[in-house]
């Protein structure tokens, strides 16, 4: 496991105070700056210690507080230390599979299991959010900004308007084509990455949580299923 680091190291060049030379050293600051500067930057990457201990990481994100959240061989750790050590949770699920993991606005983190689990302490504890389980695990879920919460399942998308107490299944299944993925954009707009057995991978897409879906144009890829939507800070949308 590794984490990423930046050294700068910058030259600095003084400026003599004659104020009647004052654009002349302007000009020539700046060009030793482009052609003489030592200015640079490392990125590289450092290797910390493994929070699966020789086993595998199937998921892992950074707290609101900090803390390193990893789901390691199927147990919960953190680390409060960027990962130099790392610490076992507890709880009733800290022994739980997860393979995501979201931090929501007020500092909760969600787990997808055979149903969602929650930690309110930065991944220090944590416990089922309800007693709702789903018949299979959940392959993929996301959180909108009212809290709604919506979850993959066999092709199905589930919506949870109380914090996973109760689900509904919207309108379209996506039985054919299968759901399989799932990402929300910080205004509200659903995207569903799907996997239709061969004839290629698609995008819908919708305004109106989940109630109507439309199919991105140009969104079929050949022979490939979206298994993960990831949308940045500014909207992009990534396809992996």
């Amino acid at each position: 496991m590794y984490r990423s680091l930046e050294t700068i190291t910058k030259k600095r060049i003084l400026d003599k105070p004659y104020k009647k030379m004052k654009k002349t050293i302007l000009l020539f600051t700046l060009l030793v700056l482009i052609k003489n500067s030592n200015v640079y930057s490392q990125n590289f990457w450092q290797p910390i210690s493994d929070p699966s201990f020789g086993a595998s990481t199937s998921a892992m994100i950074v707290a609101k507080n900090g803390n390193i959240v990893a789901n390691a061989s199927g147990w919960f750790r953190y680390s409060s230390n960027n990962g130099s050590t790392w610490n076992l949770s507890t709880g009733s699920n800290s022994n739980t599979s997860v393979h995501k993991l979201i931090v929501t606005a007020n500092g909760d983190i969600y787990g997808n299991a055979d149903r969602l689990i929650k930690s309110t302490d930065n991944g220090i504890s944590w416990s089922d959010i309800s007693s709702f389980r789903f018949s299979n695990s959940i392959t993929d879920f996301a959180i909108n900004s009212n809290g709604y919460i919506f979850a993959v399942m066999n092709g199905i998308i589930f919506k949870s308007i109380d914090h996973g107490s109760s689900w509904d299944t919207l309108s379209k299944a996506f039985i054919y084509p299968a759901a399989i993925s799932i990402a929300i954009s910080s205004d509200n707009i659903m995207f569903i990455g799907t996997n239709p057995w061969g004839s290629g991978g698609k995008i819908y897409r919708s305004t109106d949580n989940g109630v109507n879906w439309t199919s991105m144009a140009g969104s079929t890829f050949s022979s490939t299923s979206i298994t993960l939507i990831e949308i940045n800070n500014n909207n992009d949308k990534s396809l992996k």
